[in-house]
């Protein structure tokens, strides 16, 4: 089902999507930034991921702190999140924010105030979440060995995008200043606004707010290379040892990526998999032969390439050799 929406490309470049839906007095700001941790540069693992922590550090004409204040203090919220080829960030608040919230994005899509004080801070603080979330969370590393283990090294998409505390710390406030100036431009953003508006008040908020930001010209964008993906059928098998309740396998497969033909019906098989008590390796292994405590399957779609995974939880008394 094709979703009714009006789209138009400012001078500078900016793609806007305009989605109308009065059926609650809320708008969303969405915006799409056409980079991710693919992008991070070299020995600069998990850079997208610090850069989307910066965002939110103030401009000089929103002091630091105050961006999540100003928005907070009318009613608004906002978060974000950083793939493997994509950074966006999203604001959700009552219909009268509107102008509101499109001036914050378009103060800090150029005008982000970056200081050695701040990177300090946010690299800890990106440091911290990989230790919580990855080193000392239950069966979290095999997300930072899942990728080396599925492509070669000199593949992007072999790195976390976490990133390792090696290269969060060697990241100076010249690499920032480079990123943002590389990929923080109108013409590498699409922005989405959604809810209950008036499209002609938004036009004019847009064209006054992001519409005088400059574009950045097809010579100074980089060229993304993205190498071939493995083609070739090969097995990896890797073993972590941890401290943990219960043992547990993952499978992971290469499979066709984002929209390609087969995409959508592994999000099928997934569904079929393990999408309910009644999916069959669900009914099979929890309720009938109750050698797995836990199972799931998912595709994980990419823009490149994507990944099939299916996961499980041996029960107590079991090993993953049945599994």
């Amino acid at each position: 089902m094709e979703i009714a929406h009006e789209s138009y490309v400012l001078d500078n470049g900016l793609e806007v999507v305009f989605i109308q839906d009065p059926s609650l007095p809320k708008v969303v700001v969405d915006l799409w930034y056409d980079v991710g941790s693919f992008d991070d540069p070299p020995h600069r693992s998990g850079f997208a991921h610090l850069f989307e922590h910066l965002m939110f550090k103030g401009t000089p004409r929103i002091g630091e702190g105050k961006f999540d204040q100003t928005m907070e203090a009318a009613g608004g919220w906002n978060n974000a999140s950083t793939g493997d080829e994509r950074t966006n960030y999203y604001d959700v608040g009552p219909k009268n924010t509107l102008d509101l919230l499109l001036w914050l994005e378009a103060d800090r899509m150029t005008g982000l105030d970056i200081t050695q004080k701040k990177l300090d801070v946010e690299r800890e603080v990106v440091r911290n979440e990989r230790r919580q979330n990855y080193e000392d969370s239950p069966y979290g590393s095999v997300w930072i060995e899942l990728p080396k283990a599925m492509y070669p090294e000199n593949n992007p998409l072999s790195r976390s995008g976490i990133g390792n505390h090696e290269d969060l710390m060697a990241s100076s406030v010249e690499d920032v200043r480079a990123f943002y100036n590389t990929w923080y431009v109108p013409n590498n953003c699409v922005l989405a606004v959604a809810g209950d508006f008036d499209p002609a008040a938004a036009k004019r908020w847009i064209a006054e707010t992001f519409g005088a930001l400059p574009r950045k010209e097809l010579s100074e964008v980089p060229k993304r290379v993205v190498p071939p993906m493995p083609d070739v059928p090969t097995t990896a098998f890797v073993e972590i040892q941890d401290d943990v309740a219960l043992p547990a396998v993952l499978m992971t497969w290469h499979t066709p990526a984002l929209y390609a033909p087969g995409d959508a019906e592994l999000d099928l098989l997934a569904a079929v998999l393990a999408g309910s008590d009644d999916s069959r390796l669900v009914k099979r292994l929890v309720y009938t032969d109750q050698s797995a405590q836990e199972v799931s399957a998912a595709q994980y779609s990419g823009r490149w390439g994507s990944l099939f995974v299916v996961q499980a939880y041996a029960a107590p008394g079991h090993s993953l050799e049945e599994l």
